[in-house]
């Protein structure tokens, strides 16, 4: 008995590994230069053994293979080309884009409906008419009606420096400084409230939006892992990305926000309004597509903003010779505009924007 039950184990173990596997010669039948997949981590055994970031793994493909436009990797058993061409990839985000819009990542709508509607995960003419609904909604004029939400909370953060100068701390935390800016600015350009990050580091929202994805550091790991390596197993297992408590507490805020506002006829020029007048003038647009779009706001803008502002601070203080350059034109340019911060000025500030570009090309705000 107990040898027929091994065979039987054995037999469905060589089953699976042979239909895992089936595609592992997918780039050496196309004579394309490969990373050797290893069962069944395909190529990213490295980073799924915690012996290296993705963002290292893509550096070392990057440089290694020097000589080529682009090489095959496998994710799990999917084969993913791995473009190396700047030209190239160009080509394929640019002139060749309808061949290439949708990416691999799935998620089970009905059990995270909220990630489900998120930009990122849909796909073809969903994702199309998405794009179409939510582009006007990012353009130059659109950012300067939100500019004055944004110098609102830079003169707040301004105090909040100058109180923690005041109380004899030798320095500031940098992770707190910037992620209670990008999600003030958030709240305030999204949903037209304070969250009061600064004057209270336990405040409602901070606590819930620091809990919406779902389970500890290691279980977000598997969870985007899974998403990406075997998007069909996490589709099949439900896997839930945001957390429960978080998406409930974002469908409250948004509905009561709405609700509000309906009953006191109030019109006022924020996200969480663009997106309403959407859902009401179209019908594919729903209600959670509106919840939807808020949170990916939210998770795409305030962290990676928040990590590119203290990597840009880390930059600048690390060479005095820059900090004294970039000061040098801010306070230039203040001086045609009163002494005051405006939109039109920002737009000059080239050094700014250079040193941004920098800090960007040198931390990748996806990757780190």
């Amino acid at each position: 008995m107990w040898v027929d039950l091994l065979l039987f184990v054995a037999l469905l173990i060589g089953i699976f590994t042979i239909f895992y596997t089936w595609n592992y010669d997918y780039w050496n039948k196309r004579r394309l230069p490969y990373v050797k997949p290893i069962f069944p981590f395909g190529s990213l055994k490295d980073v799924i053994l915690f012996k290296k970031t993705f963002s290292s793994l893509l550096d070392d493909w990057y440089y290694k293979y020097k000589d080529y436009k682009y090489i095959g990797v496998y994710f799990g058993r999917h084969p993913v080309l791995f473009i190396r061409d700047a030209q190239l990839i160009k080509d394929v985000m640019v002139k060749h884009f309808n061949h290439f819009q949708d990416n691999n990542a799935r998620i089970n709508e009905k059990a995270d409906p909220i990630a489900g509607n998120n930009p990122f995960m849909l796909k073809g003419g969903r994702w199309k008419s998405t794009r179409a609904h939510l582009t006007p909604g990012f353009t130059a004029l659109k950012l300067k009606q939100m500019f004055p939400n944004m110098l609102s909370v830079s003169e707040r953060l301004i105090s909040y420096i100058q109180q923690n100068i005041d109380s004899s701390k030798n320095s500031i935390e940098a992770k707190d400084l910037s992620t209670n800016f990008t999600t003030e600015v958030f709240t305030l350009a999204a949903l037209n409230m304070k969250s009061d990050s600064f004057e209270n580091p336990n405040s409602q929202f901070k606590t819930i939006a620091g809990d919406l994805l779902a389970g500890s550091h290691l279980k977000l790991f598997i969870t985007w892992t899974l998403t990406i390596v075997d998007p069909a197993l996490a589709v099949l297992l439900r896997i839930r990305i945001l957390s429960k408590k978080g998406e409930m507490y974002f469908r409250k805020a948004i509905s009561d926000v709405l609700a509000y506002r309906e009953q006191n006829n109030l019109v006022i020029n924020d996200f969480c309004n663009y997106l309403n007048n959407i859902h009401l003038k179209n019908s594919d647009f729903t209600r959670d597509d509106v919840v939807s779009n808020i949170v990916t706001i939210f998770l795409d803008g305030v962290e990676t903003s928040s990590q590119i502002m203290r990597f840009l601070l880390r930059e600048v203080a690390a060479y005095p010779e820059v900090f004294k350059k970039l000061r040098n034109e801010i306070d230039t340019i203040k001086s045609k505009y009163d002494d005051k911060i405006t939109f039109d000025g920002l737009q000059e500030m080239t050094y700014l924007d250079s040193c941004l570009f920098e800090t960007l090309r040198i931390y990748s705000a996806l990757l780190t």
